[in-house]
């Protein structure tokens, strides 16, 4: 687990003004299903107005590799959907050039479990998921964009 010192609690950069979190990721031709998700969870405040948060936003092309059918039972349960977007969040902000000098490499989120955090063959990884854009500031936090769903979260949570 982190301590302290390793997240840092200030959104931004050098105090000018930027989007907020979910306005970056409403902004992006690639993160359609997961802002669609995130606004079906009653998430939408939390992303655009609270923070410092680290967000793992899975691509299209990462909802797509799921069943129809296991995207569909979510869309109809908001607390598990929002369980496993919450798996998707860290408080606090993680930028990739912290990571190589992180004590341990394993991060808490929102949902109460944790993610590793690694590099393997120079690219970043949040457990399986590759990083395929990261450090995207926001005035909130930070987004990386993942090309995968944290399998994780949706095994254990539509397990329940």
């Amino acid at each position: 687990m982190y301590g302290c010192g390793d997240l840092k609690a200030t959104p931004g950069r050098g105090g000018f003004s930027m989007a907020t979190i979910l306005e970056t990721l409403r902004q992006s031709e690639d993160l359609n299903t997961f802002v669609n998700l995130v606004e079906i969870a009653d998430l939408k405040g939390m992303l655009n107005d609270r923070g410092p948060f680290t967000v793992f936003a899975p691509t299209d092309g990462a909802f797509e590799s799921l069943s129809g059918e296991a995207l569909h039972d979510l869309k109809q349960n908001k607390n598990r959907l929002a369980d496993v977007l919450m798996w998707h969040i860290v408080v606090g902000v993680l930028r990739l050039e912290e990571v190589p000098g992180m004590r341990n490499p394993t991060i808490k989120t929102l949902q109460g479990s944790e993610l590793n955090v690694s590099i393997i063959d120079e690219e970043f990884r949040v457990n399986d998921a590759r990083i395929v854009t990261g450090n995207i500031g926001c005035d909130n936090g930070v987004i990386h964009i993942i090309d995968g769903v944290l399998m994780q979260a949706m095994a254990e949570i539509v397990a329940r």
